[in-house]
């Protein structure tokens, strides 16, 4: 996680979210409540025998760095790197991305990351609790996600496939 470079409206950094020793560092709280993290660009690249870890992991050596780090996409692709697919977005480069810190739950009809709270999910069985709790009743099926992270507010959405390799590659 970093810090957001321009917090959007609607968000509200939390106590200690410029520290890094803190457990809040990069966390923001929408208005609605939900707790959210930003997550920062960056490129890496994988395999790469200059990297201290190849002769250890070979082709699973991954690396990653910020955007910071090299002045251009050339520079960086000439040295190996590449930035990750999370965060170009019709066909523009973005600075980060925010992510829901807990699983989504039902907070008064809205999709909200509150901790603590029962996650909801598109096929709920018995003690579960479903999107068609949430305002305007989304369908319980994966199509579903969309309507109810939408509760939200219109610029809200599903994790990507994208977004969610990129947490990957930075927990591996």
């Amino acid at each position: 996680v970093g810090i957001c470079p321009q917090v959007p409206a609607g968000f509200t950094p939390l106590p200690g979210c410029t520290d890094p020793a803190s457990a809040n560092y990069g966390n923001y709280q929408h208005l609605d409540g939900p707790v959210m993290c930003w997550i920062p660009a960056f490129r890496f690249r994988l395999g790469n025998a200059a990297d201290p870890g190849f002769a250890t992991y070979g082709a699973n050596t991954i690396r990653i760095v910020p955007v910071s780090q090299h002045p251009d996409e050339a520079t960086a692709n000439a040295d190996g790197f590449y930035l990750h697919r999370a965060f170009v977005n019709a066909g523009a480069v973005q600075p980060g991305f925010f992510r829901d810190k807990f699983d989504c739950s039902n907070n008064a009809g809205i999709a909200s990351s509150k901790p603590l709270a029962m996650p909801l999910v598109s096929g709920p069985t018995t003690g579960q609790v479903g999107f068609n709790t949430l305002t305007g009743a989304p369908a319980n099926a994966y199509y579903g996600a969309i309507k109810a992270a939408r509760t939200r507010g219109a610029k809200f959405f599903p994790e990507s496939i994208f977004m969610a390799d990129a947490l990957c590659r930075l927990t591996e």
